[in-house]
């Protein structure tokens, strides 16, 4: 949840666990991009300025990300800049979802072979006279759905 914000997803990317295209993490990770964005000179300035205020001269990871936390709360219309940098190489974060949901159904269908074939290993099916089939487990004992005459 991004200050109220919710972001919705469907069905199909819910089969991945990874971040969404367009998510809080993901902007304060790639917070350095968003004054290359930003057209208006002056909030440029304004922004790097507020942001080398609150960095030492050797910050750490947690100190650039609560720096840009900080900057994004003070200046919020750079949320709109993050959006559209986001927006413009949407065709990558289709072809990355495909790939993903790819590989993820992929893995779906491997697991579900692999059941089959257990269950297959475990089960022997016979034909009596009447045609109807039984399956009898591998120590021997007949089923009882598969008795049914």
């Amino acid at each position: 949840m991004l200050w109220g914000d919710f972001v919705l997803l469907t069905p199909i990317d819910v089969l991945t666990r990874d971040d969404t295209w367009i998510s809080f993490n993901d902007m304060v990770g790639r917070f350095s991009e968003i004054p290359e964005a930003l057209p208006d000179a002056q909030l440029r300035a304004q922004m790097l300025n507020y942001i080398g205020q609150h960095l030492s001269s050797k910050p750490t990871k947690e100190d650039r990300d609560a720096a840009a936390i900080a900057t994004l709360r003070q200046y919020p219309e750079l949320l709109d800049y993050y959006i559209r940098l986001r927006e413009d190489s949407g065709d990558q974060a289709e072809s990355r979802s495909l790939d993903k949901v790819s590989e993820t159904l992929a893995v779906f269908v491997e697991q579900i072979k692999r059941v089959v074939d257990d269950l297959k290993a475990k089960t022997v099916r016979t034909w009596g006279a009447s045609g109807l089939g039984r399956a009898i487990e591998p120590e021997g004992n007949v089923s009882a759905a598969s008795t049914r005459r």
